[in-house]
């Protein structure tokens, strides 16, 4: 247990490192997913971005995905979904056995590739979500509350992280503007 709380801070640590390194957004959070489905040690991770409308979440960044899905397959956002109802809980859900799941249905995406468990958490953003993390395994397992801690700290650096850039965007424009103007 010792091991496994090290390893999650140690990837905090790694993604706080990123961030500060790193300037593509889309690169932070593909490294992210690869840092997230190291250490919690499963084969699928996904970082699923809110779309205009609220109706659909973009697969952004993942693992585990074959060639061509990852910033091409949208999912609904609707509670019908695992990603749909976290956005709309805004709590970490965790799902031992998704074939039996009541809650919501499984998309086609983990059907086709034989997930069974998972937890999801919202990233957060500063007038509405981002998205929603998750990581999901082809075996049954009983994800715990350290784990789904974890995840909510990642999706809440990246939440910060996002955040962030989108206001020196902001102030980049804003700077363009002004020596345009001058």
């Amino acid at each position: 247990e010792l091991e496994r709380r090290i390893r999650q801070q140690e990837a905090i640590v790694a993604i706080g490192k990123l961030a500060l390194r790193e300037e593509s957004l889309l690169m932070i959070l593909q490294e992210v997913s690869e840092f997230v489905a190291q250490t919690l040690d499963v084969e699928f991770s996904k970082i699923l971005e809110l779309q205009p409308g609220e109706e659909t979440l973009l697969l952004r960044a993942g693992v585990g995905w074959q060639d061509g899905l990852v910033g091409n397959v949208s999912l609904p956002a609707g509670a019908g979904s695992q990603a749909g109802f976290t956005l709309n809980s805004g709590k970490p859900v965790i799902v031992a056995d998704l074939a039996a799941e009541k809650r919501f249905s499984s998309p086609q995406l983990l059907v086709d590739r034989g997930i069974v468990s998972g937890i999801s958490v919202v990233i957060g953003g500063h007038l509405r979500p981002y998205g929603v993390l998750c990581v999901h395994t082809a075996k049954r397992r009983v994800f715990s509350d350290e784990e789904a801690n974890f995840l909510t700290s990642v999706a809440h650096l990246l939440s910060e992280l996002i955040v962030r850039r989108r206001s020196l965007e902001v102030i980049r424009k804003s700077e363009s503007w002004l020596r345009n103007l001058i």
